[in-house]
């Protein structure tokens, strides 16, 4: 497992799994499934709309809960979450991709994630980066892989 941040502040967290890029998409299929694979999340209501799905999300903040509305649909490979609304961030938004790689899958999830407070971004970076590896650390304990 592999995590960066890139010049244009975006997080990013690889990991190759053993699982077929199915069983991946299946896993990550529904948003709140999703969700709780964070570390982060408190809690995720997802309500169907059209294709996709608006989240009314919580997650752990720096000092109190971070609270927002997103709205993650579907891509050909994998899914997009933006932001809807939220006093707690600037800019939100993430997206996970399923790739066929060799005899397993490749799962990459690529983030930029600016909260309002008034931390430097290289903290939120660093914090960014911790939660991601965690994230997928849960999706690999989720496939049953370790």
């Amino acid at each position: 497992m592999t995590t960066r941040v890139t010049a244009e502040g975006l997080v990013i967290a690889q990991v190759r799994v053993a699982a077929s890029p199915a069983l991946v998409r299946e896993q990550l299929a529904g948003a709140e499934k999703a969700h709780r694979l964070a570390p982060t999340t408190i809690s995720v209501k997802a309500t169907p709309d059209g294709a996709c799905e608006k989240l009314q999300l919580s997650t752990r903040g720096l000092l109190s809960p971070f609270h927002l509305e997103t709205r993650r649909c579907p891509t050909s490979t994998g899914w997009r979450e933006t932001l809807v609304r939220s006093s707690d961030f600037k800019e939100y938004w993430n997206e996970w991709t399923v790739k066929a790689d060799g005899t397993g899958t490749l799962v990459t999830f690529t983030t930029r994630t600016l909260p309002d407070v008034a931390v430097p971004e290289s903290i939120i970076f660093s914090q960014t980066r911790r939660v991601l590896a965690k994230l997928m650390r849960g999706l690999v304990g989720a496939l049953g892989e370790h």
